[in-house]
């Protein structure tokens, strides 16, 4: 029962991100063109400046919608029938989690695709420096990065998870 709740909160949740998403990719797909006029430092750093705000408001949209998807489908009229299903609310609730760290963890690989878009379209990095650097973090995460990754993401998730509730 727990694959169907996560099923049905990905069907209900995913128009909200698919936007989100398209705001990260045609953001950093314009502003490159538009800047690329200008052959000025300060200008290309404006550029990674706003590139940048953009995913970070992004990320801040994202977590905020999740807050407000949870609230609605757990204490709202819609929360109120979906405590009426035959499933535990530990279910419930560990469903909107797996669900909502879905979207975190996509969130964060359309900001890494978007910001490599936008890298690879401002001309100003040559190639080699960027695949280099590339290189060179690939080199520091190794199987233990790996695992400190996945371990810091659980984390971050355990304390989201048992923080407070503010009201």
């Amino acid at each position: 029962m727990l694959g169907k709740l996560i099923k049905y909160d990905i069907r209900s949740t995913w128009r909200d991100f698919s936007g989100v998403y398209m705001s990260i990719l045609l953001g950093v797909l314009i502003l490159p063109p538009l800047f690329n006029h200008f052959n000025n430092a300060l200008v290309n750093t404006v550029a990674g400046f706003i590139a940048t705000a953009i995913v970070i408001a992004t990320i801040v949209v994202v977590v905020v919608t999740i807050f407000k998807i949870f609230n609605t489908n757990v204490f709202s009229k819609q929360g109120y029938l979906t405590m009426t299903l035959p499933v535990t609310s530990s279910q419930v609730v560990l469903s909107k989690l797996l669900v909502s760290t879905m979207w975190i963890v996509l969130t964060g690989i359309v900001s890494i695709i978007g910001m490599l878009i936008f890298i690879l379209n401002m001309n100003t990095t040559p190639l080699a420096e960027i695949s280099a650097a590339f290189q060179k973090l690939l080199s520091v995460i190794d199987s233990r990065g790996v695992l400190a990754i996945i371990l810091m993401v659980v984390a971050m998730i355990v304390s989201a998870a048992s923080a407070p509730s503010g009201s």
